[in-house]
């Protein structure tokens, strides 16, 4: 679980919400440093998860993710009606502003684009032989082979960590409409919901068929800070 902080240490910290990143539409982003000098970047929601538990569930889930592309969240605070997440400063700013920066002597080389655009591509690349592996271990019923033969705990809980991963496999299916809600999921992971047998291990892109007769050409130029929204 991520550090708790209390309201008037990130207040301290924000030196008094002077120093703003962005916003999006319930939520504000500011600049702030903790005691060690360590940068963070605190986000403030404005009304949206307020709800105490949502919200705490929220941070145990976000919390829990660690990944090298990822910003980190680091701490939080609930505290009265306050509702502020805390993650790690990204001194160089997002990739959006590098890409799209109106100043020319901040634009990205192509050089660096394409280190960019091979990196994502290679852990994409990673990502599929991962799933390849786990389709053809359950092709032939071995996905025991993938559990780590050196912990003996996990080999303890194998049955269940084959579970788990079918649980995951029913998540990612290639049709939304056969994926199950999250209700069903902790039914599943509690054992009071069978995980659905006929599942589909290919894992592709389900495809959207094209809507004839409609033009979009007045449509809204959707900008790419709207699209990816705020951090």
């Amino acid at each position: 679980m991520p550090t708790r902080f209390s309201y008037d240490d990130l207040n301290i910290a924000k030196e008094n919400f002077t120093k703003k990143l962005g916003e999006g539409g319930f939520e504000s982003i500011f600049e702030g440093c903790l005691e060690d000098d360590t940068k963070i970047a605190v986000k403030y929601l404005d009304e949206i998860g307020k709800v105490k538990k949502s919200f705490l569930a929220k941070v145990e889930t976000i919390g829990s993710i660690h990944h090298v592309n990822l910003v980190q969240l680091i701490g939080f605070c609930v505290e009265k009606s306050h509702r502020i997440l805390v993650y790690e400063f990204m001194s160089n700013g997002s990739l959006e502003k590098w890409i799209y920066h109106e100043k020319q002597e901040q634009i990205l080389d192509w050089n660096c684009r394409k280190k960019i655009i091979q990196d994502v591509a290679k852990e994409t690349e990673e990502e599929r032989i991962m799933l390849n592996l786990f389709r053809k271990k359950t092709e032939k019923e071995q996905l025991v082979g993938l559990i780590d033969k050196h912990s003996e705990d996990i080999q303890f809980y194998k049955e269940e960590v084959i579970k788990t991963m079918k649980i995951v496999a029913w998540c990612l299916q290639s049709d939304y409409t056969k994926r199950p809600s999250m209700s069903m999921v902790v039914k599943a992971m509690k054992g009071v919901l069978d995980v659905e047998k006929d599942l589909d291990y290919n894992f592709k892109p389900q495809t959207i068929p094209a809507i004839p007769n409609i033009s979009f050409a007045d449509s809204t130029h959707l900008l790419p800070s709207v699209l990816s929204g705020s951090r």
